[in-house]
């Protein structure tokens, strides 16, 4: 099967876990070689934090702000772009709680 231009690797909706609690079941990683682009739609609808946890074999875990921005406010869409190297995974926590999101991860060029 080829690669199209925007390959879905996960999503998630529902109610939000407790806070700071994984938001995928398992970490994902580069779908189609190396590394991977992978475009992040979140909308919670509670305000809150979201942070991207890097994960290498072998190595220390690494975190981020991933959006750059303390705090998402309830409601708000926000789409970023992050990559990942060969070996690497990533997973997302939310502080916020007592209520839903919607997170799509996509694999683009």
């Amino acid at each position: 099967m080829g690669r199209t231009m925007h390959d879905l690797v996960a999503t998630r909706a529902g109610t939000l876990p407790a806070a700071n609690t994984d938001l995928l079941t398992t970490d994902i990683g580069p779908a189609f070689g190396e590394h991977a682009n992978l475009l992040v739609e979140f909308v919670p609808t509670v305000e809150g934090v979201l942070t991207a946890y890097w994960s290498k074999t072998g190595e220390a875990d690494v975190s981020g702000n991933l959006f750059g921005i303390s705090t998402i406010g309830a409601n708000n869409a926000v789409v970023r772009q992050i990559c990942l190297l060969e070996g690497e995974a990533v997973n997302f926590q939310f502080s916020g709680t007592g209520g839903s999101y919607r997170l799509v991860v996509r694999e683009v060029p």
